[in-house]
C-alpha cells in the first residue's frame, strides 16, 4: 500500500488546461490504433479501404430482404416469336401464291369459249406455281425489307426516350397499335388497311378504335382525288400563251 501510494504521488499532475487536448490526443491514437507518425499514413489508408468495403457492402446487400425485380420488357410488341423461315421465303410464297391468282382470272376471263376438256388441261396447268424469275424475286424481297423497315421505324418513333429501367413500365403495341401507327404516318391504301383488319381481328378478336382510323384514311383519299383533278385541269397552263388585254 505504501509503494502505490508513493507511486502516485511521483505522478506529475496534467494542468486542467490540457486536459481536453490530451483526452482528443488519446482518442486519435485509439482510433487510428497507431502509436508513432511513420505508421499512421498506413493505418489512415487501410482504414479507409475498410470503411469502403464496408459501405459498399451496405449498398449491396441493403438492411432489407431482397427482392427479385422484373426487368422484361414487352417493346415493341406483344408477341414476337423467332421467325421460322426467311423474309425471302415468306415474300417467295405470297408473290408466287398472287401470280397463280392473277394467272387464273386472266385465263378464266379470256377462255370462257373454250371446250371442257382444254379448261381441264389448263386447269391442271395453273395448279404448278411456276417460279419467279431471279431478278424479279430480288426486287420485291428488297422492296417487302424496306416496308418491314420502315414500319418498324415508325413504331419506334411512338416510343418516348426513357431510362432503360422504365422500359417494362410502358404500354406494349398490340395489332391496332401498329395499324393506326402505319395509318398515321405511311401512305397506305384503304384496301389494304381494311383486308388486314379484317384479318387480324378475325385471329385477335374484332376492334372498333379502328374505323375512326380508316374513315382518316378515306378523308385523306378523297381530298387527294379532289387535289389530282384540279392539276390535272392546268397541268398544260403554263405552255399557254398568256392573253394580252
Amino acid at each position: 500500500m505504501q509503494n502505490r501510494s508513493q507511486r502516485s504521488r511521483k505522478r506529475v499532475r496534467v494542468p486542467a488546461a490540457l486536459h481536453t487536448e490530451l483526452t482528443e490526443h488519446a482518442m486519435l491514437i485509439k482510433t487510428i490504433r497507431t502509436n508513432h507518425l511513420l505508421n499512421l499514413t498506413h493505418q489512415l489508408y487501410s482504414h479507409a479501404s475498410a470503411q469502403r468495403a464496408v459501405d459498399l457492402e451496405n449498398i449491396r446487400q441493403g438492411k432489407g430482404k431482397l427482392k427479385s425485380r422484373d426487368t422484361w420488357t414487352t417493346w415493341p410488341l406483344i408477341d414476337c416469336f423467332i421467325p421460322e423461315w426467311l423474309v425471302e421465303d415468306e415474300v417467295k410464297s405470297l408473290a408466287e401464291a398472287v401470280a397463280h391468282q392473277l394467272k387464273t382470272k386472266c385465263l378464266s376471263g379470256g377462255h370462257r369459249h373454250q371446250s371442257e376438256s382444254q379448261d381441264d388441261v389448263e386447269e391442271k396447268d395453273d395448279d404448278e406455281l411456276e417460279p419467279l424469275s431471279p431478278s424479279f424475286f430480288q426486287a420485291l424481297v428488297w422492296q417487302a425489307t424496306k416496308v418491314l423497315v420502315c414500319i418498324l421505324d415508325s413504331i419506334l418513333e411512338q416510343r418516348p426516350a426513357v431510362a432503360d429501367s422504365m422500359q417494362n413500365r410502358m404500354w406494349a403495341f398490340n395489332w391496332e397499335g401498329v395499324l393506326r401507327v402505319l395509318i398515321s404516318g405511311m401512305t397506305l391504301d384503304r384496301t389494304v388497311v381494311s383486308a388486314a383488319s379484317k384479318r387480324l381481328s378475325s385471329i385477335y378478336g374484332s376492334s372498333k378504335g379502328l374505323d375512326i382510323a380508316l374513315s382518316r384514311i378515306g378523308r385523306i383519299e378523297s381530298r387527294t382525288s379532289v387535289l389530282a383533278e384540279l392539276s390535272e385541269r392546268h397541268e398544260d397552263a403554263f405552255l399557254q400563251q398568256p392573253t394580252l388585254v
